[in-house]
Parts: C-alpha cells; sequence; structure tokens
C-alpha cells in the first residue's frame, strides 16, 4: 500500500466518524492533499451551523449572495437567509421544500421549490416574501413536482423540474417539455447544458435541445461530474467563473467528485497539491470515488438514523399532546360557562408552555376592541377595561393565520404600528392564535415569553392551535346551550301569558 493511498483510508475512516455525528461540513486534507500548506497565514474563518442553529432542516440544496453580501440556502423547510449575524426562514407560506437559488442580473434572489418557482421580494415592512411565478403559466404546465436547479445567463433565469424547463425573462415565461424527462442540467459558458433520460447529453439552441457530439454515450447512464485538473491550474479555475483567494498559496494540482446519495449530489470531496503538478492519476480517482461511494452510505445511514429519531420525536410528542387535549376536551364538555371555559384553559396553559404572560381576548370587531378574559402574568392575575384593538389582533382578524414571533418583538410590532406592549413586560417571543368561529375570528390567545427569545417552536403553534380551537367550540356550544335556554324561558312565559288571558275570558264568559 502506497502512502497516498494509506494517508487516504485513514482521512475517510476519521471522516465517516464524524460524518456519523453530523457536524462535518468542510473536510481538509493534510500532508500530500493538503488544502493549503502549513505556513500560510491569515486564513479566513470558517464556522460551521448545525440545523438546530439555524432552526431548520439538516439538507441544504443550493447556496447564492445577493448584492449586499446577505447569503441564502435551499433548505428542506423554505430558503434560509443569513444576514452574517441573525438566521431567517423566508419563502413560500408552507415553508415547503426549496431546492435551489440563484441571483439573477437584477439583484434578486430566484427560487425554486417544490410545484412552484419564483423570487425573494421586500414588501413595505422591509419583509422578504416569496413572489410566485407559477400564476404566469398556461393552466395545462402549472402541475409539476420539485424544480430541482435554478441557473442564470445573462437576464434569463432557468427552472428545471423533471419534465419542464421554465425559461424567465422580459417578464414572460418561455416552457420547454421533455416527454422523456430531464435529469441534471446546468448553465456552463453561457449555454444550458442538460441530460435527457434516453437521448444523452444536450446543449439548448434556438429553443430546442440538441445531443452534444459524444453525448449520445449518456443516453443511460447518468452524469456526475468528477473534475481533475492536473496542470494551469489557475487558467482552469477562471473558467469555472472562480478564483484564488488574495494571500492564499496556488493549487498545481486538484482533483474533485461529486457526493451523492441516490440521484441527488449534496457536496462533494476535493484533493488540491499546493507543490505539484500532475499529482493525481486515474488509480487515484477511482480509489477516491471509491472512498466517496461508501461514505455515500454512511451519510445516508446517518441522515436515516436521524430522520428515524426525529419522527420517533415526534410521535411521542403527538401522544403527549393528545393527551393533554383529551384532558382539555373532557373538561370542557362539562362546561356550560364561559368565564369558567376561559379560566380552565388558561390554567392549562399556563402549566403546558414556556411563557410568563398568558392572554385569551374577545374581539369587539364593530368597536375594535379587544376584551381581555383571561390574563396571567408571571404566576399573577391581571385584569384590564375593554382596549383597542392591539396591531397581532389586526392581523389575525385579516389573515386568520397564527402569528409566531421569536426574535425582536417590539421591531416587528412597531412596523405594523403598534408599541410593542398592551401591559406590563414587553415580550422577546410571542405566539398569537386565532378564535374562529365558522369564518369569523372571534377573539384570540397569545403567549409571551418576556425572558429569552426563541421560546416557542412550531409543535408549540400545533399544540395551542388545537386546544384553541377546542376551547372555540366549547365557548359556541355555551353559547348555543345559553339561546336555547332564554329561548325555552321565553316560550315557557310565553304559555304562561296564554294560559293566563284564556282563563280570564272563560271566567268572564260564565259571569
Amino acid at each position: 500500500m502506497t502512502k497516498k493511498t494509506e494517508m487516504l483510508l485513514r482521512l475517510f475512516a476519521l471522516a465517516r466518524c464524524f460524518f456519523l455525528e453530523a457536524f462535518i461540513i468542510v473536510l481538509l486534507l493534510p500532508v500530500g492533499f493538503h488544502a493549503q500548506s502549513q505556513e500560510n497565514k491569515g486564513l479566513p474563518f470558517i464556522t460551521n451551523y448545525r440545523y438546530q442553529d439555524y432552526n431548520a432542516d439538516g439538507i441544504n440544496w443550493w447556496a447564492a449572495e445577493d448584492d449586499n453580501g446577505v447569503m441564502y440556502f435551499a433548505n428542506n423547510a423554505g430558503v434560509l437567509v443569513y444576514d452574517g449575524q441573525h438566521w431567517e426562514a423566508v419563502g413560500p407560506e408552507d415553508r415547503t421544500e426549496t431546492r435551489c437559488v440563484v441571483k439573477g442580473e437584477d439583484g434578486k434572489i430566484y427560487v425554486g421549490t417544490y410545484g412552484d418557482f419564483g423570487y425573494l421580494e421586500a414588501n413595505q415592512a422591509g419583509e422578504l416574501k416569496f413572489i410566485s411565478l407559477k400564476n404566469r403559466l398556461p393552466e395545462k404546465y402549472r402541475q409539476f413536482a420539485e424544480v430541482w436547479e435554478c441557473a442564470k445567463i445573462g437576464d434569463k433565469i432557468f427552472f428545471r423540474s423533471n419534465n419542464y424547463l421554465f425559461i424567465w425573462a422580459d417578464n414572460a415565461i418561455k416552457v420547454i417539455e421533455s416527454k422523456e424527462g430531464y435529469h441534471i442540467g446546468a448553465a456552463i459558458k453561457g449555454e444550458y447544458y442538460v441530460r435527457i433520460w434516453n437521448r444523452g447529453l444536450t446543449v439548448l439552441k434556438a429553443d430546442s435541445f440538441h445531443i452534444v457530439p459524444g453525448g449520445e454515450q449518456f443516453a443511460n447512464e447518468r452524469i456526475y461530474a468528477k473534475i481533475v485538473i492536473n496542470e494551469n491550474f489557475t487558467e482552469a479555475y477562471g473558467r469555472f467563473g472562480l478564483k484564488t483567494l488574495p494571500g492564499t498559496k496556488t493549487t498545481k494540482s486538484g482533483v474533485y467528485v461529486p457526493l451523492f446519495i441516490g440521484e441527488k449530489v449534496n457536496s462533494y470531496i476535493s484533493l488540491q497539491n499546493m507543490d505539484h503538478e500532475n499529482s493525481f492519476s486515474e488509480s487515484d480517482v477511482r480509489l477516491l470515488e471509491t472512498l466517496r461511494n461508501s461514505m455515500s452510505v454512511a451519510l445516508e445511514n446517518a441522515r436515516l438514523f436521524d430522520e428515524t429519531n426525529r419522527l420517533l420525536k415526534e410521535t411521542e410528542q403527538r401522544t403527549a399532546e393528545l393527551g393533554v387535549i383529551n384532558i382539555v376536551q373532557e373538561g370542557l364538555v362539562r362546561e356550560m360557562n364561559a368565564q369558567a371555559i376561559y379560566d380552565l384553559v388558561g390554567d392549562r396553559i399556563s402549566k403546558l408552555f414556556d411563557a410568563q404572560t398568558v392572554i385569551i381576548r374577545t374581539f369587539d370587531q364593530h368597536a375594535s376592541e379587544e376584551h381581555w378574559q383571561y390574563t396571567i402574568e408571571k404566576g399573577e392575575r391581571v385584569y384590564s377595561d375593554p382596549r383597542p384593538l392591539i396591531w397581532a389582533n389586526k392581523q389575525l382578524v385579516q389573515k386568520k393565520k397564527a402569528i409566531l414571533i421569536n426574535e425582536k418583538y417590539i421591531q416587528k410590532a412597531k412596523e405594523y404600528g403598534g408599541a410593542g406592549v398592551s401591559v406590563g413586560l414587553p415580550p422577546k417571543s410571542a405566539l398569537f392564535v386565532p378564535m374562529i368561529v365558522g369564518d369569523i375570528v372571534k377573539g384570540s390567545v397569545s403567549l409571551q415569553n418576556v425572558e429569552k427569545e426563541n421560546a416557542f417552536t412550531e409543535s408549540d403553534v400545533r399544540l395551542l392551535t388545537t386546544l384553541t380551537n377546542s376551547m372555540s367550540v366549547a365557548l359556541e356550544n355555551a353559547r348555543l346551550f345559553d339561546e336555547s335556554n332564554r329561548m325555552l324561558d321565553d316560550a315557557k312565559q310565553r304559555a304562561n301569558e296564554l294560559s293566563t288571558q284564556s282563563g280570564t275570558h272563560l271566567t268572564s264568559g260564565q259571569a
């Protein structure tokens, strides 16, 4: 075994252990294949982020940088935005799986997601929103699954799904359909290439795809590019639009192989030699590809293990949530008094959630007022006279959707014309859920944590929404019960009145 082979095997053994712990982001290779020599100083800092740090899925498919240096990542939970200090998830309303992002000539970040594509744009409040372009398509092209790739050539943006290539330019969309199906595509030196199943590697010319010379050999062979550069590295690097960082030593030889699971390329492994050209042979590449394949299997096993644990935790959490919901609903069935219902649900919520403040409000939309039916802050009941609807409740009335704010609450409130706090301490995290009866928002339940940000999760939103819905049904039942009793009392009173009148007439007739 050569020294080079032994080094590769050692590195793979180490990397496999790290990948199983799911912490490896960048693999730095020392000695004969080191990325940079030991004498170089002033290298850029690298910070690795786990999915727990940015509070989204662990898989990121694509990355792009806008003109202000803000980074965007296509994540399974939407688009992640990182400004150098804070993470934020934006994108489609349902936070669906996002596969690709790319910056256009106009500076916009374009997004490909499941069954949709479009771009990000800030609204009047400065919030990034996903603007769909799907409605610009003819009806017959609107049914598709993932948009796997985004690419830019000049002022054109390419979105590729399994059977459609959408080209956005001049405020219009051109559609090129493939009955065979597209596999993998890319924009290279101003031209768009794609492998088409059962045809081969093609290039787009005048709105149709043509087989490139020798491209037919890939008709039934998948393309996962490998790049070997053994000389003139700087020139070759430049062909890909890349350059060596200032102050770092130039690579003389390099090899890059994709790291994929199934048909999806998730990352790559690179070996670089800073001292010699022609450092890597075909046998080196084959060995690296073999190690890559084993690493891919290890990564997939680790992903499946994490996914299994996540699903198990979700199942346990759902079971616990159902237990809480059942207890609350059993209590609500026995109550027909509105205030007793508010107290029962409010007390239970106060114990369940990481919140110092719990408020149950009802709305008088005609007077634009809110009435505090149950309020507790740090274990103490708080009472308030009717007051104008706060900004969050106005949003609930309009959108009929829960509002989760885990950071910058005061700033968020002021953006909508609010003061940030009605009474008591200002929150650092807040959750507002609407009480809906029929199609009308009758009130809200809010949780506030005045001590820390990121206090509430999506599971908190789900559980509080279920409890609020149950309370809304119980309150409506209590109202109908009171209404039925009132109508019954009215009917009895009318019957008594008619009976009295009838007796009076009968007595008069006998006289």
